[in-house]
Formats: C-alpha cells, structure tokens, sequence
C-alpha cells in the first residue's frame, strides 16, 4: 500500500497547484484584483487547508479504514469546479456588472469559492500522512510532504507550459475533476472495494458529460456580461482575455478589467496629441503598449519618421485586428516584448516616449512608474525628448491618498527630468522632458494644422485645463517619498485609496491580521512556532525573488513559472535529502532556524549583484532560481525536522506541523505583499523577515529551559 499512497500524495499536490493557479486566475478577473486580493486569497487558502489538516486527525481517530480517503479523492474532483461556478454565482448576484466588488465581498466570494477544497485537500494530506507511517511502521510525514510538492513541481510544468496554451481555466478544472475521479476509481479496484469502484464510475459519467456538452467557460462568461455579445473568451499567459460587443461597440477586457474600447475618440485622442503638439518635431516617437485604441493613427497626423509600438500580449493585438477592425497601419515598427525589457535593449533614440501602460495600482505595474525606469526612458529620448504617461482623474476634489500618489509620481519624475508639465483631461496626465512644456494646446494644434475630433478649441479650454493643472500643482507634496523598484510605495498608495473606497481603514486590514497572528503563535509549541517562522519567510521568500525576476525580465510567464516550479522542487529535495545534514536535535533546529534569518537577510545583497552589467541574458534568472531553489530546501529541511522533533503521535504531528507551516506561508505572503514590502522595501524588509526568525530561534531556547 506504500506506493499507493505516493501515487495519491503526488496527484494531491498535482491538483492543489494547478487548482490554485486557475482559481486565482479566475477570482482576479471577478475582482479585477491587486497585490491585495492575490494575499487575501492565498491567506485564505493556506489558512483553509491548514484547518483542513488540523481535521483530519479527528477523522481518522476514528478509524473509518479508507473510506475517507476514497471520499476525499472525489470530493477533491468535484469542489473546484463547483467552487468556481459558486463564485461566478455569487458576483453575478451581489454585484451589477461592472460595479467594484467592496472587500467584503471579496472576502465572502473567495470563502465560498475556496473553503471546501482547500479544507478536504488539507485533511486529505492527513489521513495520507498517517496511513503511510503506519503502512511502514515507522514516521514517513516528511516523505508525503516531499512526494506533495513532487506533484506540484509536475503541475506547474504541465499548466505552465502545455496547459495555460491549450485550454480556457475551467475547462482545466473539468480535466481535473476527470483525473481525480480515474484515480479514485483506480483506488477502489487496489483495495479491491468493487461497489465503491462502480459508484465512482457512476459519479464520473454523472458529471463529465455535462462538462463536455457545455462549455464551463462560456457558461460562465455569459454570466459575467449579460447583454453582450461574447466574442471571444480565452486563457493567455498574461491572463484572461475577453471581448465582447455591444450596439456596435467593442470592448476587451483583461482579467475583468477594461482594456479599451472601439469609438472611444477622446481617450485615444488626449494620450496622444497633449505630448506630440508639445515637441516641435516629433520625427521618431515611441508607443509603449495601449495602442489598440486607434492611437496609432492619431500619431500618423504628424510628420514622423519612425514609429515604434510595443505591445507585450500579441494574443490582445490579434483579437482587436480580427473582431474591432483595429488597424495597424504599414509604416509601424511592432515588438511583442516587455516595454521595461525594450528600454532596457534598444538601441533607438526617441523624440516622444508615450507610456500606455495600465496605472500602479499592482506591484508589477509600478515598475512601470519609478526612479529606475524613468531614467531608462531618458536614457533612450533624444536632447529635449518628452515622455508622456498619465494617472486616473480626480474629478474636482483630490482624495488625500490620490493626492500623494500624485506626489510620489510627480517627485520620482523630477529625479530624471528637469520640466515637468500636469494636464488635467479625462486621465491627469503627465508629461517631463529636460526642455521647457509651454504653449497652449488647442492653439499648438491649430497652428499644426492637425486633423482632430476631440482635442481642438471647440472642446477644450485651455484655461479652464491650465487652471485645474494649477489647482493638482497647488496639492503636491514636496516631501513625498520616491516610488522604486524594490520600494513600490505607488502601488501600496493605489491599494489605500482602492480601500478608501469602501471606508475601510488600512490600519483595520493590518491590526486583524496580526492580532490572528499573535493568538495562533501564543499557541503554538516551540518546534511548531519554529515552522510558522519559516514557512511565513519561505513564502516571502517566494514572493521577493519573484518581483526581482520580474523588474529584469518582464512578463516571461513561462521563466517565472519556473521560479515557482524551483521552490517546490526545493520543498522536496530538503525535505527528502537535505535534512541530513543537520543533527536531529533540538540545538540542530534552532542552528536551522537561525540559518533560514542569515540567508533571508543576505538575498538583497545577493541581488544587488545582478545589477552590475555584462551578465548574460540568462544568468540573472539562474542565480533567482537558485536562491529560490536553496530557501525552499532550508523550509523543506526545517519541516523534516520538525516532524522528528514533534512530540505526539503520528496523526497529531502531521496535521500540527504541516497547519503551523501552511498559517506561517499565509501571514507571510498576506502582510510581506501588501503592507511591508511596498513601504520598507526589499533590504528592510529582509531584514525584518531575518530577525522574525532570528527571535524566533531565541524563543524557541528560552522555551526548552
């Protein structure tokens, strides 16, 4: 039965990592998601799974044989896609399309959609635990851990880099649902359980053919947007893409969010011709995404000679050519490349930069909005270049944490550009250059003789626009902090004013956390606290190396899969190997422990490294995935020991220590992501992460004495 047991812990860690990459997928484009949706989600699975685990003992004291296992492989089937269609259900119901979803209802959404599983998957890897030590007599918690992780380092592989091209997201839990219920059926035949065999068949025909003869994905779709037209509803690797149509007008969306419309003449209008009418002659112009608008051509009324567009996600590009008649006219240059990775490589030299890019509101769109790369587009303007990018408007009023997003964008602009000019429209936008921005614009527009349908004197005023610039000027705080790469205070400041809009307080989704934190850790025995502090670095970890990665290469889905995949593989091989070479003493946990702070202390001088220039294209990402790789194997080591040193038995060591590690990954990732990183930055943040454990090690003694 030993082997039987490895197969089903490998198919849960298989089904666990790629449920979770799709639902989190799903749940974003429901909630139009930020770094704070992402960690309230991910908080809420490892915190659901590790209860699960915490129930499993409970279970199998009672000594139902394999009973609940054979439930819990169908049970892990089915919830998925129920899940799923659950929390499309519940948005369509309680929001009106294109109403933003208040934190309580993102909350109570995700509950919904991911407590059964996450629940039954952690119970699941209880019972899974307990039945193999007692299979081979001896304590084999840590060769399921291994085993799990296994499954998810195969998951990511497969969803990565065959999945993900392939099928829509829940047609890949419908494919899930069919290989759970094989193996549960396959279950039933080894234990020789033949009326169990014959119900799970039954329950595998109930349920399959309905996901065959209808599509879940445009089941679901049709949901979300009553009244139009789907035309096209798809996974990519840079998310879900969807367009639709509606008394003639067009309209994609990206992870939920509206991308552009068809006819929007004044949008594609303002974020062109306010930043070309400036430049006496705009000969060489580059468009960094956003282009699909019809943007493109408005460039083509000036006398250009090169015109440069990036556009990151050619799967967008083509669905707006082939259902909104989007022109892409000859005389444009097109790059599928990230637009951070083309300022970083090209060669050019640039007259207008024109940053289309989606606002900070994510820590991976902020990169698009700091010191560094606002020197790198610098870096490729011509003398007296101009580069235009804007925010959203702020109506008459400037919301206080607006106001110093606008500082913050605003100070990090002047630490690269000497003149800085604000154009209020139906986005603010800015606009820097090392020359002097005057002039009005209806006036420069005319005198250009430039062909427009929105931006003339026949609707604008430009005192009325000078004087509103006035009025955002008159708001700005000098003292406001610089946005960086590896200190994203934009993107914290957009996740404050998105919070504001429900009136809930940042300190209030910091205070809970932490006081839920302090309950769990008061109640933990020392060699589970040991584990809550590296599981709450490991996932930070995680999530650090993981923004490095992205500020040097971009969107290169399938290379930050691999930092993923590296971490699991890490899990396992310490948690199988590496554990060796520590002594499985209780001084040896605490050298472990005091080890994972060293390390988690020294990866941004590590980082720091990589910038020096001259490094091959792919040597960066290999020394990522390596640290990556080394702090999942320090966790893995950590939690071999930890299973060892655990006194109890064997049910209650399992469930203890895999729920202690799992509520340590939730806190971390939660309160790294959205709340310490964006405001401490990466080498504080490390720090803190370092002497976290480093007081946990000095806990941990004074608890043995």
């Amino acid at each position: 039965m030993a082997k039987v047991y490895h197969i089903l812990a490998f198919v849960l860690g298989f089904t666990c990592f790629i449920v979770q990459l799709v639902l989190i997928r799903e749940f974003l484009n429901l909630f139009m998601g930020n770094e704070l949706v992402i960690g309230i989600m991910l908080a809420l699975w490892m915190l659901l799974t590790a209860t699960g685990a915490l129930a499993g003992r409970y279970l199998q004291r009672r000594k139902h044989g394999s009973m609940p296992v054979f439930i819990l492989l169908i049970l892990n089937g089915i919830l998925p896609m129920a899940g799923a269609m659950l929390a499309v259900w519940l948005r369509s119901e309680l929001y009106a399309q294109g109403m933003m979803v208040s934190l309580q209802g993102i909350l109570l959404i995700s509950m919904a959609g991911l407590a059964a599983f996450c629940f039954f998957s952690g119970m699941m890897f209880t019972l899974l635990a307990s039945a193999l030590s007692e299979a081979e007599g001896k304590n084999s918690i840590s060769r399921i851990y291994a085993i799990e992780a296994l499954g998810s380092l195969a998951g990511g592989i497969i969803f990565n880099f065959l999945l993900i091209y392939m099928f829509n997201s829940l047609r890949i839990l419908s494919m899930i649902m069919l290989m759970n219920l094989l193996v549960a059926f396959w279950f039933a035949l080894t234990i020789r359980k033949k009326l169990w065999a014959a119900a799970c068949l039954f329950i595998s025909m109930l349920l399959i053919i309905p996901s065959v003869l209808i599509n879940p994905d445009t089941f679901a779709a049709d949901i979300l947007y009553p009244g139009q037209k789907i035309l096209i509803n798809t996974d990519t690797p840079f998310g879900k893409l969807v367009a639709t149509e509606s008394s003639g007008q067009y309209t994609f969306y990206s992870n939920g969010i509206p991308a552009f419309s068809s006819g929007d003449i004044a949008v594609k209008e303002e974020k062109v011709h306010y930043a070309m009418c400036l430049h006496p002659e705009p000969g060489d112009v580059l468009m960094l995404s956003g282009g699909l608008d019809g943007s493109l051509e408005e460039v083509l009324k000036y006398p250009v000679e090169r015109l440069d567009y990036v556009e990151p996600d050619p799967w967008a590009m083509e669905a707006a050519i082939k259902y909104s008649g989007a022109l892409l006219p000859a005389e444009v240059n097109i790059f599928h490349i990230d637009p951070r990775r083309f300022l970083y490589e090209t060669k050019n030299k640039y007259d207008l930069i024109i940053l289309n890019t989606p606002p900070p509101n994510t820590i991976g769109n902020n990169r698009f909005y700091t010191d560094n790369f606002f020197r790198m587009a610098k870096s490729a303007l011509n003398p007296g270049g101009i580069i235009s990018l804007k925010l959203q408007a702020s109506g008459n009023y400037i919301h206080e944490d607006t106001r110093l997003l606008y500082s913050t964008v605003y100070n990090t602009l002047e630490t690269a550009f000497s003149h800085i000019r604000i154009i209020p429209g139906n986005h603010v936008y800015f606009l820097a250059s090392d020359n002097p921005l005057h002039g009005n614009i209806t006036d420069l527009i005319r005198e250009m003789d430039i062909p427009t349908d929105f931006v003339n004197a026949w609707y604008l005023d430009d005192s009325s626009i000078q004087e509103r610039a006035v009025i955002i000027q008159h708001e700005l705080d000098p003292d406001a902090q610089i946005n960086n790469d590896f200190r994203p205070l934009a993107a914290y400041l957009s996740v404050r004013n998105w919070l504001g809009l429900f009136h809930v307080p940042m300190w209030l989704t910091v205070l809970i956390p932490l006081l839920l934190m302090t309950f769990i850790l008061l109640r933990l025995s020392p060699v589970n606290m040991g584990l809550f502090a590296g599981g709450f670095t490991a996932s930070s970890a995680e999530f650090l190396l993981l923004i490095a990665f992205q500020l040097m290469y971009g969107f290169i889905y399938q290379m930050a899969g691999l930092i993923i995949m590296a971490f699991m593989g890490g899990l396992a091989f310490g948690s199988a190997y590496l554990h060796r070479a520590v002594s499985k003493s209780m001084k040896g946990y605490i050298i472990l422990q005091v080890a994972i702070g060293i390390f988690i202390g020294l990866i941004p001088f590590m980082l720091m490294v990589l910038k020096y220039p001259g490094f091959p294209f792919w040597f960066p990402g290999l020394i990522i995935s390596m640290l990556t790789f080394v702090a999942a194997s320090l966790t893995g080591m950590q939690y071999r020991l930890a299973t060892v040193l655990r006194q109890g038995t064997r049910i209650d060591v399992a469930s203890s220590t895999y729920s202690a590690d799992l509520s340590g990954s939730a806190f971390g990732i939660f309160l790294v992501a959205v709340f310490i990183f964006p405001q401490a930055g990466m080498v504080y943040t490390c720090l803190m992460l370092a002497a976290f454990n480093f007081m946990a090690a000095g806990v941990i003694r004074w608890r043995m004495k």
